[in-house]
C-alpha cells in the first residue's frame, strides 16, 4: 500500500500548480505564503522530485510536477463535489452551480477574492440533484436566458496542442499536421482556417475523436493540434501541458448568464458583485472565460 503523503501538503501543491503562484494558491487555501511553500517543499523531499520552480513571480511546474497536478486536480475536485451537498448552510453562505470547465476557470478564482474579503462563503458547484440548494446558475446559452440574467463570460475556441507538438512550418504554412476533430469541432476546423490570422495547412490529416474531451486528452499527449474551448483548456494551460501555437481564435457562439435563483439577502449580495466583477457589458469588458 502506498504511504500518502500529508493532505495539507498535496491540497497546498495542487492550488499553487493550478494558480501558478504561491501567493494565489495560499489565497485560496487561507494560509500564508510561507505556509504554502513550506508545504510544497515538504511534499518534494518527500517524493525526491522536484515539483516546481520560480519563474519571475509565478511558478512553472518540472514534468514530474506536471503529472502530479494532473492527477490532483480532478481528484480533489471530486472529493469536495461528494462533500458539498452534506455542509451546512449557515446564514451567509451561498451556492453556485456552473458548468464545470467555467465555473473552474473564472467563478472560482472571482469567489476566492469575494471570501477573502467578505464574510460571506459562497462556493461552487458543478453537479446538482433535486432538492439540492442552488442561490445562483451560470447557464450557457446563445441568447439571454431570462430578463435579469448577467452576462459574466464567454469562450474563444483556440487551437491547442503539447508544448514539444512537432510543427513544420514553411512561411505562413503548415506541412503535415494532425488535426483532431471531436463531434462538434469538425466544422469549427473549417471556420477556423477561414479566419486571416490561420495559418494554411499544406496536406493536414483529419483524425476523428469521439468527443471534444478525447481530442483534447489527444492533444496533451503530443499527438496533434486540437480546437478547443479556452475554459476547456486553461487547466492544461496553466500547467503547460498545452500551449498555443497559433494567434487566430474565434468567438464561441454561446455565452455564459449568471442567473439568480435564491432570494436570501446573502444570495443577492453575492449575485451582485459577481454581475460587478464579471460582467461583460460595461467599458472594462471581460471577452472570454479565462482571459486568453
Amino acid at each position: 500500500m502506498v504511504r500518502l503523503p500529508p493532505l495539507t501538503w498535496l491540497r497546498a501543491f495542487e492550488a499553487v500548480a493550478r494558480h501558478s503562484s504561491v501567493s494565489s494558491g495560499a489565497r485560496e487555501l487561507n494560509v500564508t505564503t510561507s505556509a504554502a511553500s513550506q508545504n510544497v517543499k515538504r511534499l518534494e523531499e518527500t517524493l525526491r522530485e522536484r515539483l516546481l520552480s520560480r519563474d519571475g513571480n509565478r511558478v512553472r511546474l518540472s514534468d514530474a510536477g506536471m503529472r502530479l497536478a494532473a492527477r490532483l486536480s480532478p481528484a480533489f475536485a471530486m472529493i469536495e463535489e461528494a462533500v458539498a451537498p452534506f455542509e451546512a448552510r449557515p446564514a451567509g453562505h451561498v451556492s453556485i452551480l456552473a458548468p464545470k470547465a467555467f465555473g473552474r476557470a473564472t467563478i472560482a478564482p472571482a469567489l476566492a477574492e469575494l471570501n477573502a474579503a467578505s464574510p460571506l462563503r459562497a462556493w461552487v458547484t458543478f453537479e446538482s440533484r433535486p432538492g439540492d440548494p442552488v442561490d445562483i446558475e451560470i447557464v450557457r446559452a446563445v441568447a439571454q436566458p431570462v430578463s435579469d440574467a448577467v452576462e459574466v463570460g464567454r469562450d474563444r475556441i483556440l487551437v491547442v496542442c503539447a508544448p514539444d507538438y512537432p510543427l513544420r512550418r514553411d512561411g505562413d504554412a503548415v506541412e503535415g499536421a494532425t488535426l483532431l476533430a471531436g463531434p462538434s469541432s469538425r466544422l469549427s476546423w473549417a471556420i477556423w482556417r477561414e479566419t486571416p490570422e490561420a495559418p494554411r495547412f499544406v496536406a493536414p490529416q483529419i483524425v476523428s475523436a469521439p468527443t471534444e474531451a478525447a481530442a483534447l486528452d489527444a492533444a496533451r499527449l503530443g499527438i496533434g493540434l486540437a480546437l478547443s474551448r479556452s475554459s476547456e483548456a486553461a487547466a492544461w494551460l496553466a500547467q503547460r501541458a498545452l500551449t498555443i501555437p497559433f494567434v487566430a481564435r474565434l468567438d464561441a457562439p454561446d455565452r455564459y448568464w449568471a442567473v439568480a435563483r435564491g432570494r436570501s439577502p446573502a444570495a443577492r449580495h453575492v449575485f451582485s458583485w459577481i454581475a460587478r466583477r464579471l460582467d461583460t457589458h460595461p467599458v472594462a469588458r471581460r471577452h472570454d472565460a479565462a482571459a486568453f
